[in-house]
């Protein structure tokens, strides 16, 4: 779920944005952005907006695939 749907428990297109940032990084690297032992783990890091950007260098994806992917990820969704 998107930051904004855990911390402000609102949902609009916005959330879907996030989704596609979701699904964009699992394409292209083929793992979670965010990672852990257990869902609180993993929760705390999608309420911060933290997720693994190494993994997304170390796929050595274009520059504009990572712009757009920290975009669709980001934390604030305006």
């Amino acid at each position: 779920m998107a930051p904004e749907i855990f911390n402000e428990k609102k949902y609009n297109e916005k959330a879907d944005i996030w989704s596609l940032g979701i699904v964009m990084y699992i394409l292209l690297t083929g793992k979670a952005p965010y990672f852990g032992n257990d869902d609180e783990r993993i929760i705390a890091q999608a309420k911060k907006g933290i997720f693994n950007r190494k993994l997304l260098i170390d796929t050595e994806i274009s520059k504009q695939a990572l712009t757009l992917i920290d975009k669709l990820l980001a934390k604030d969704p305006k």
